[in-house]
């Protein structure tokens, strides 16, 4: 089976290299460590929790999918609701990880 090839454009290249600066400083062993700390600060079961990262290109393909999602909505006339998705969107992170996801919705 052929694994496809999907070439990274110069504004994938770009957010992605603000991103990867951004976290290059950041060991996430440490961010794994205090995830630990924080739940057994809680007296929380580490049962129901997972640490988790996104992976910075797959994540940002679906932010813009989800935005030019949100253009056809508006171009065929269909109702957003929330004043600020009508705008650029709304990005919530429930956080779970070093807040990648979230600086990608920024970017």
């Amino acid at each position: 089976m052929d694994h496809e090839v999907t070439p990274i454009t110069p504004e994938e290249s770009q957010v992605l290299d603000v991103a990867r600066g951004l976290f290059y400083p950041f060991d996430l062993r440490l961010c794994i460590k205090q995830s630990y700390k924080d739940t057994a600060c809680l007296g929380l079961e580490r049962d129901g929790f997972t640490y988790g990262e996104v992976g910075l290109l797959s994540f940002l393909r679906l932010l813009d999918r989800v935005m030019s999602l949100q253009e056809d909505f508006k171009q065929n006339g269909l109702q957003v609701n929330n004043t600020q998705a009508k705008n650029r969107g709304v990005f919530y992170d429930l956080g779970c990880g070093a807040g990648k996801a979230l600086v990608l919705a920024a970017l």
